[in-house]
Order: C-alpha cells, then sequence, then structure tokens
C-alpha cells in the first residue's frame, strides 16, 4: 500500500496541537494525541479504502510530535540534538530522511 503523505490541514491541526503541549511534555499527552487521531481519520482527505490499518493511529500522530519537536528551537537550544542525531544515524545505515 502507498504510503499517504500528511497533508498541509492534517499538519495544521497536528502542528497546533504540538503547540498546545509541548511545554508539558509531548508524550505525557495520550488523550490529546490520541484524540487527534481518531479526528484525523474522520476526515475526508484520503478514501478509506486507500488507507492502511494504522492510518494516522495513536502512533503516527505522536511521530509527527516527534518530528515537529526535533526541529523546535525551544527543545533544541537545550543541548538537545533532535533532527541532526537522527540524520547522522540514518546516514550510519544508508538513509537519507
Amino acid at each position: 500500500m502507498a504510503k499517504l503523505d500528511w497533508t498541509r490541514d492534517e499538519t495544521i491541526l497536528a502542528s497546533d496541537l504540538y503547540f498546545r503541549l509541548r511545554d508539558r511534555g509531548i508524550f505525557k499527552s495520550y488523550g490529546e494525541i490520541e484524540e487527534l487521531s481518531i479526528y484525523l481519520r474522520t476526515l475526508p482527505i484520503y478514501p478509506i479504502a486507500d488507507r492502511p490499518d494504522n492510518f494516522r493511529d495513536h502512533a503516527g500522530v505522536a511521530m509527527k510530535m516527534s518530528n515537529f519537536q526535533s526541529i523546535d528551537p525551544s527543545y533544541t537550544s537545550g543541548g538537545r540534538r533532535g533532527l541532526i542525531q537522527r540524520n547522522r544515524i540514518a546516514k550510519l545505515f544508508g538513509m537519507t530522511l
């Protein structure tokens, strides 16, 4: 099954949630992440027949939050490496992210 990229609208909704959660800790906010997951699955963005079983599930939304965090200056300025470290590790395995 083909990968279904996040649309602009989905990304805006996810970024809004990220900015509301980032000071509390995004991974301590299971409820809000699950709510967004449920909502995203109700949107008529991709045909249901084209969606994998894990389409925009909790883990996928949490990964999107992690992606935002990895480029957020308020997170990376504290000495955290974020995206830079992930890309270095990916390069070791011959991957481009």
